[in-house]
């Protein structure tokens, strides 16, 4: 199990600097046109922000499994072991309680979205809510595995 969230992750860490790399050349794409054309390409923000959102649901993912959701350690230091791990129990369990809330609101979604495109790139909104998805549940998986591997260590 453990080689298989080694290899997610290391596909999410890809995935992650490619998008960030493919914001940077289309912004630059956006920019280049606008100066040597006088208007940029109709298709290059939407994009853009595409790949933005998609930063957000798989990086979502690769936080929970590192534990780095924005905490107040101070209080963690002045409680505790026991009720600091109840607090975590109750932590991972919201985050999972958040990406089934994402999950099950894009699965209602998705059936109204099918044959749409985009207007500016025609990209299928299929194909932008699946990697939306795609990210919730990795997420979810991702609260789960951290919640049993924190209470095998017994943190």
């Amino acid at each position: 199990m453990e080689k298989l969230f080694k290899v997610c992750e290391g596909i999410l860490n890809f995935l992650n600097i490619s998008l960030v790399g493919g914001i940077v050349l289309i912004t630059g794409l956006q920019i280049f046109s606008r100066f040597l054309f006088g208007s940029p390409f109709a298709w290059t923000e939407e994009v853009s922000r595409f790949f933005l959102i998609f930063i957000v649901f798989l990086g979502a993912s690769i936080i929970e499994k590192e534990d780095m959701h924005v905490k107040v350690e101070y209080i963690y230091s002045k409680i505790s072991k026991k009720i600091a791990k109840l607090l975590r129990v109750i932590c991972k369990t919201f985050s999972l309680l958040i990406a089934l809330t994402i999950t099950n609101g894009v699965l209602e979604f998705f059936p109204k979205i099918v044959g749409i495109k985009s207007t500016g790139a025609r990209i299928p909104l299929t194909c932008i809510y699946t990697i939306i998805i795609s990210g919730a549940i990795l997420w979810g998986l991702y609260s789960i595995y951290t919640l049993i591997l924190g209470y095998r260590e017994g943190e």
